[in-house]
């Protein structure tokens, strides 16, 4: 395992991967997203962690991201969606860094949060304007 016990420190889920697509190390966040162990993470091709229907092209995509390393958001405007030891899938966001000797660092957010303060605020502000709503009813009464 690489010594990168910075990425422990990350709220988001952090893996490391080589050129080859092994995941070098990982920290707990992303154990738990992803419901492994993490010592089956470590030293397992990056795709486990891709539903089956996109498997095929990742190789390509790291390929192409090798040849212009640089930080960004993979899939920008995309839906990405992870796939979980269990076979589920989860909806994430992911944001690439190279590292050197060609490692990538990708921090993963587990985006089913993204959505649930979403409904959240809008339900909030669905509220507010019930309650804007009865007092200006009353308000009328009087």
């Amino acid at each position: 395992m690489i010594s990168l016990a910075w990425i422990e420190s990350l709220h988001d889920a952090a893996v490391v991967v080589d050129a080859a697509g092994k995941i070098l190390t990982a920290n707990d966040q992303a154990a738990a997203l992803f419901g492994y162990a993490l010592p089956a993470l470590v030293g397992a091709n990056v795709d486990i962690l891709l539903p089956e229907s996109v498997r095929h092209r990742h190789s390509q995509h790291r390929a192409d991201y090798a040849t212009r390393p640089r930080v960004r958001l993979m899939a920008a405007g995309q839906n990405l969606m992870a796939q979980r030891a269990d076979g589920t899938l989860a909806p994430v966001d992911i944001s690439l860094g190279p590292l050197s000797d060609g490692m990538v660092l990708a921090i993963v957010r587990d985006a089913q949060t993204r959505g649930i303060a979403t409904r959240y605020r809008e339900l909030s502000d669905q509220l507010i304007a019930s309650q804007r709503q009865v007092i200006e009813s009353q308000r009328q009464v009087i």
